[in-house]
C-alpha cells in the first residue's frame, strides 16, 4: 500500500497509455533512423538518447529559475490575500500548481519522447550527406532569385537590417529561438488547460522534426548560403558573408563562430550537440510557426508576439546566411498541413478511445 501511494503504477500506466499516439510516432521515427543508419554502415553515429544529459542539466537550470519566479509570485499572493492560515494556503497553491500529480504523470512520457526526437533528429542530421550528397543549393539559389524578381533576398534585407548593430540584434533574436523552444515545450508539458491543443502541438512538433528535419532534409540536401562557397567554391553569397564578418568586427555576430564549428564537425565527420548541416526546409521557421499556431489555438492575446518572433526568425535566417528564403517558405507550406493533420489524428484517437478533455 505504501509503495503504491508513492509509486502509483496504475496512474503511471494510464498516463503513458493516454500518449500512445505520440509514443508510437516517436518510436517509428527512432526505429526508422536506427534502421537507415544501419543500412549505410553508420549505426555508431545514431544515438537515440544523445540529449538526455544536456536536457537534464537545462531542466535543472530552468527549475531553479522557476522556483525563484514562482516563489516570488507566492509571496506576492500572501501579501495580497493575507490568509488566516498561510501554510494551508501555500499548500493549496502548490498542490493546484507545480505539485499537481497529474501534471507530472502526463509530462513524463512526452518528456521522454521529446528527448528521443531531438536525439534522432541530430543523429540523422549528421548523416545527411551520407544518404544524399549536398546537391540542391544551386536550385534554391535560383528559386530565391525567381521568387524575388531576380534579386537575392539577402540584398533586400540589407536595406533595413544591414547595419552592424541591427544585425547583432537580429542575431540575438535568432539565438533566442533555443530558449524559447524549451520554454514553450515545458509550458505545454505541464499544462492542463487544453489537453487537445497540447496533444496537437506535440504531435505536430514531432512530425515536423521527423518529416521536415529528417526526411525532406535528406531528399533536398543543401547546406545553405553560409556554407555554399566552402562546399563547391560558389561565391554567390560572398558579399553577404563579408558584410557579416565586417559587422562581427564591431559587434559579436555569434552566427559566424557557430557556422565555423558546424563546418569543422562536418569535414571531420565528428559529432556535436546541436550539430549537423541542413538548409531545406528551415526547422527554425517551422517550429516558430508551431508556436504561433498553438497561440492561436489557445486564443492567447499574446499571439502577435509569436507572429513577430516568426517574422524575425524568417528574416534572421536569410540575413545571417543560414537559409535561403525558400527554405522558410517551404517550411510554412509544409508545417500548416502537418498542424491540421495532427489535429485530425488527435480527434480521431480521442473518439476511438472515448477520451474527453
Amino acid at each position: 500500500g505504501i509503495f503504491l501511494e508513492f509509486f502509483p503504477v496504475r496512474s503511471i500506466a494510464k498516463a503513458w497509455s493516454s500518449e500512445i499516439l505520440l509514443l508510437a510516432v516517436t518510436a517509428a521515427y527512432a526505429m526508422s533512423g536506427w534502421l537507415a543508419s544501419t543500412a549505410i554502415g553508420q549505426r555508431d553515429r545514431f544515438h537515440a538518447l544523445m540529449y538526455i544529459g544536456n536536457v537534464a542539466l537545462f531542466s535543472e537550470a530552468l527549475f531553479f529559475l522557476f522556483v525563484i519566479i514562482y516563489g516570488t509570485w507566492l509571496m506576492a499572493l500572501l501579501a495580497r490575500d493575507r490568509p488566516s492560515r498561510p501554510l494551508r494556503y501555500l499548500k493549496g497553491q502548490l498542490l493546484a500548481g507545480p505539485f499537481n500529480k497529474e501534471r507530472w504523470l502526463r509530462a513524463a512520457p512526452v518528456f521522454f519522447a521529446v528527448i528521443v526526437v531531438f536525439s534522432t533528429f541530430t543523429s540523422m542530421k549528421f548523416m545527411i550527406a551520407a544518404f544524399h550528397p549536398y546537391s540542391w543549393d544551386e536550385t534554391f539559389v535560383h528559386a530565391d532569385r525567381f521568387l524575388h524578381l531576380g534579386t537575392d533576398p539577402w540584398r533586400l534585407t540589407m536595406h533595413f537590417l544591414g547595419h552592424p548593430f541591427v544585425t547583432w540584434m537580429v542575431n540575438i533574436v535568432y539565438n533566442i529561438w533555443l530558449p524559447v523552444l524549451f520554454i514553450v515545450l515545458y509550458w505545454q508539458l505541464f499544462s492542463l488547460r487544453n489537453p487537445s491543443a497540447r496533444a496537437q502541438f506535440f504531435l505536430a512538433f514531432i512530425l515536423t522534426w521527423a518529416i521536415e528535419g529528417t526526411l525532406l532534409a535528406i531528399l533536398f540536401s543543401s547546406v545553405g548560403p553560409c556554407f555554399l562557397e566552402r562546399l563547391d567554391g560558389n561565391d554567390y553569397y560572398q558579399p553577404l558573408m563579408e558584410y557579416l564578418r565586417h559587422a562581427d568586427g564591431q559587434y559579436n555576430i555569434m552566427a559566424l563562430p557557430t557556422q565555423d564549428k558546424l563546418w569543422e564537425t562536418y569535414v571531420t565527420k565528428g559529432t556535436m550537440i546541436g550539430g549537423g548541416i541542413s538548409a531545406m526546409p528551415s526547422i527554425h521557421v517551422a517550429t516558430a510557426l508551431l508556436y504561433l499556431l498553438l497561440a492561436l489555438k489557445l486564443k492567447l492575446k499574446t499571439w502577435p508576439a509569436f507572429a513577430f518572433f516568426l517574422a524575425m526568425i524568417i528574416l534572421g535566417s536569410v540575413h545571417l546566411g543560414w537559409h535561403y528564403a525558400s527554405d522558410g517558405y517551404a517550411a510554412i507550406l509544409i508545417t500548416l498541413p502537418i498542424w491540421w493533420l495532427s489535429g485530425w489524428m488527435v480527434r480521431m484517437t480521442k473518439e476511438k478511445c472515448n477520451v474527453a478533455d
